[in-house]
């Protein structure tokens, strides 16, 4: 199972083509590694557990989360701007287990050392990669660095979706939660504002959905340019 954990909304900053910043989320409560670890615990097996947010080294529980998910035999991916020095330091000197991807994310308000960075933990052993929004305000990637373009999501002006009703079975193999432990089926649903599956305090088996749904909000291009790599199948309805 592929699960999307974003431990917190807070970020350092604050950049045009955000998408928490554009639909106006704001921080609230925030669950502590041992509500997440006892969620994830309960979850189907192989798991991967995708950290992001918001700035996730920025969640005061992320190192008590990796190390729980290592004892766990969970792998973990992280998505960072790397703004934070002593997040950075310690994952560089700890070369924590069980990391399937460290994602960089390249913004113009990053640490000015950003790619020595990224560098030094690719030196330490992580699998780094470089990301950077397809956005004028964002950051280039220099030669010599493993990166890629991501596309940019249209959902500050409303067109982040593209309005094709889908048979998906997401919130079976991929979940994706929020700050304060509410489940979703996916990204989309949690960017809409809809009802969620349930808390992460309810574990697992009480809130799993059985079969696949019909989903007529539209897609976008986190999940259509690639389901697989989320363990999401979809079909289009005509």
């Amino acid at each position: 199972m592929k699960i999307v954990v974003n431990p917190t909304w807070r970020c350092q900053l604050s950049c045009a083509y955000c998408w928490v910043r554009g639909l106006g989320i704001t921080p609230g409560p925030e669950e502590p590694p041992s509500a997440w670890l006892a969620f994830l615990r309960t979850l189907p097996k192989p798991l991967t557990v995708d950290l992001s947010g918001g700035e996730p080294t920025l969640y005061a529980g992320l190192f008590d989360l990796l190390y729980g998910l290592t004892r766990m035999g969970a792998t973990w991916a992280i998505t960072t701007n790397l703004v934070d020095d002593a997040a950075y330091h310690n994952l560089r000197v700890n070369r924590i287990p069980g990391c399937g991807a460290l994602n960089v994310s390249a913004h113009a308000g990053g640490p000015a050392d950003l790619y020595e960075r990224a560098r030094a933990l690719a030196d330490a052993g992580y699998p780094v990669r470089v990301n950077v929004v397809d956005h004028p305000a964002a950051r280039p990637i220099p030669p010599g660095l493993d990166g890629s373009v991501i596309p940019y999501q249209a959902w500050i002006e409303g067109a982040a979706l593209d309005g094709v009703a889908r048979r998906c079975d997401a919130g079976r193999e991929h979940i994706v939660c929020g700050p304060d432990g509410a489940v979703y089926r996916c990204a989309v649903e949690m960017q809409v504002g809809a009802a969620p599956l349930g808390h992460i305090g309810q574990g697992w088996a009480a809130i799993a959905p059985v079969e696949p749904h019909v989903c007529r909000l539209g897609c976008s291009t986190c999940y259509t340019a690639n389901p697989a790599a989320w363990q999401v199948r979809m079909e289009g309805l005509t």
